[in-house]
């Protein structure tokens, strides 16, 4: 009986050691899981996070804009703007371009929002072999550009290569006229 009882004393020290070893892993990686977390921004505010999100993104460089959007978002999920910038830059950098889309549909429904956001809808629409609502986003974008944005960007051109496309010969179960 004296065995049986040494037996489990120690199987019991044993699962009380991997209980606190574990305990101490699980810290381990949250400190270094934290400190990469703060490494990857290295601002001394919020206010420095968010100028330098919007400043790479007003140079186009989607690339590390992408990640200070992701961590916006985090904090402010709900935000239009962050919705809206978050949802361009994956557009351009990720290649499943079916993720921009719950971005900037977000984005859209807010009417305080950037025009652009129907613009770059559309392209994701667009890209995403969506025609028809492709085609209403441009359109949306179109009633509210100015005529130079509207050259700049061919909107028409846009309209056209959508109701154009091959893809677009089958859609939804339909066929459509060319």
């Amino acid at each position: 009986m004296q065995a049986t009882t040494i037996t489990k004393e120690i199987a019991s020290k044993d699962h009380g050691h991997r209980h606190m070893k574990r305990k101490i892993q699980i810290l381990i990686f949250g400190i270094l899981l934290a400190q990469n977390f703060f490494a990857q921004t290295n601002f001394k505010s919020e206010e420095d996070l968010k100028k330098n999100a919007e400043k790479l993104f007003t140079k186009k460089d989607y690339v590390a804009a992408t990640p200070l959007f992701s961590q916006l978002l985090s904090t402010y999920p709900k935000d239009a703007n962050y919705n809206f910038k978050y949802g361009v830059c994956i557009l351009y950098t990720n290649k499943d371009r079916n993720k921009c889309l719950k971005y900037l549909q977000l984005a859209a429904k807010n009417p305080k929002t950037t025009n652009d956001v129907f613009y770059f809808l559309g392209k994701a629409y667009h890209l995403n072999q969506r025609f028809d609502e492709a085609i209403d986003a441009y359109t949306n974008y179109k009633k509210r550009a100015s005529a130079g944005e509207l050259r700049t960007r061919n909107i028409d051109g846009e309209i056209t290569r959508c109701k154009k496309s091959p893809q677009r010969k089958y859609q939804s179960g339909h066929y459509f006229e060319k």
